[in-house]
């Protein structure tokens, strides 16, 4: 997506707390002075013509926006002050907010780099009257006193058909970051695990009716629950996820007593040793089946992963690595700038894969009858990570799942007292 100075996108970008979700950003007092309509096909060209005046990068052809727009009207939306009463002729737009309406495959592709977004495939598209995968932010236009106009197309995304419906952008230009960093959209998108940095997201699927499938599959890897209903095929994809109840760490335990109690002879004792209520926990499972876990412990500037387990059955099947990564993306979305493990001397090349290194000149150490090595992997912050200024109701949403409101947040409705 393309946007082209929104109404102070530098003020906004300033601190997380001036975020202005996109859902909520009606009641503007320029709205009432603006009007979006569907356009025809001369005041789309024009439109186009005026957006490449001002925005530095290659857009689509006007014959390609016409044919999206013709297809799924939906698709196009454009803005314009308001005429006075006495004015006989409709208002000239000046602003236009142009979207893809996505199917599942059209997301695939999106995210995957094999739709060109400058002349979309008509089969990556829905119909006017379908319900899209996603919504794909494709052009928006608005100077000034225009950029408003976005709330009105968003009151126009509320209808039942795009309730819910995730959006997806990218930001082509400095004031485009900073708008969407404003609306709340964040920064890259994980899908299928992995990570498109190059995109942004907003998550409209906790709204209700989002689909299950997208919504499973644009999850960051510590919190891929599975959700996602294959047709007549089994699940076979490892996923991990932080552990939010006490069923949940029932699990964690029998991965950890088959594998370090019955299979390796671990005393209790030093198995469970006291830290398990002091950290975060990791559970693996390929379908409904668990298969694995990950402790980690936060120290100053570091966090501590330890109490790798997959059962025996699944070593072959990527879970360590689903679990590895996940911890080193949680830890990274929580700010932190170095991970830390205690990797066994035979699966050390394991850890060597993963970006781990062993820590110079410490020597091997051994406990409960294996010896092992220090290893140690410098991280980046994740964009947007967790920071003081994040917003004091972001800071207690559920563990991993800071992208999207929680129970505390819809309990705002109800009187303070």
């Amino acid at each position: 997506m393309n946007v082209h100075k929104p109404v102070s996108a530098s003020s906004f970008a300033r601190r997380r707390a001036s975020i202005h979700p996109l859902d909520h950003t009606g009641g503007h007092a320029l709205c009432a002075r603006l009007s979006v309509f569907m356009p025809t096909a001369g005041q789309i060209a024009r439109l186009m013509d005026r957006a490449r005046e001002a925005i530095p990068v290659p857009l689509a052809a006007n014959q390609t926006v016409q044919r999206v727009a013709a297809a799924n009207p939906d698709a196009f939306w454009a803005i314009a002050r308001r005429k006075q009463r006495a004015d006989i002729e409709p208002p000239e737009p000046r602003g236009l907010v142009a979207m893809l309406m996505l199917t599942a495959e059209g997301v695939d592709a999106l995210l995957c780099g094999r739709l060109d977004a400058r002349n979309p495939p008509h089969r990556f598209l829905v119909g006017q009257h379908e319900r899209p995968a996603a919504i794909y932010g494709w052009l928006i236009h608005a100077r000034g006193s225009l950029a408003p106009g976005l709330s009105l197309v968003m009151d126009k995304l509320q209808a039942p058909l795009y309730r819910g419906v995730d959006i997806l952008c990218r930001a082509s230009t400095k004031d485009g970051a900073a708008f969407f960093d404003a609306l709340g959209f964040s920064r890259g998108v994980w899908w299928d695990g992995e990570l498109r940095g190059e995109f942004r997201h907003y998550r409209r699927s906790h709204e209700g009716a989002g689909s299950s499938e997208i919504s499973a599959r644009l999850r960051a890897p510590f919190d891929d629950r599975g959700d996602r209903k294959r047709r007549n095929a089994p699940e076979r994809r490892a996923k991990a996820s932080i552990v939010h109840n006490f069923e949940e760490m029932q699990k964690v335990f029998a991965i950890r007593s088959a594998v370090y109690l019955e299979e390796q002879e671990c005393p209790f004792g030093e198995e469970f040793d006291g830290n398990d209520f002091s950290g975060s926990h990791l559970l693996a499972s390929i379908g409904d089946a668990p298969c694995g876990c990950a402790r980690l412990r936060y120290f100053g500037d570091f966090v501590k992963i330890e109490r790798l387990a997959v059962l025996r059955r699944n070593r072959h099947a990527g879970v360590g690595k689903k679990l590895v990564t996940a911890a080193v993306e949680f830890s990274r979305a929580k700010g932190y700038r170095r991970a830390y493990a205690h990797a066994r001397k035979s699966i050390l090349p394991f850890w060597l894969k993963l970006g781990f290194t062993q820590l110079a000149d410490a020597p091997s150490f051994s406990f409960s009858d294996y010896e092992y090595v220090e290893v140690i992997r410098e991280l980046e912050p994740a964009p947007g990570a967790l920071e003081l200024g994040a917003g004091p109701l972001v800071l207690i949403r559920p563990e991993g799942q800071w992208d999207r409101p929680g129970v505390l947040e819809r309990s705002a409705d109800r009187a303070a007292n």
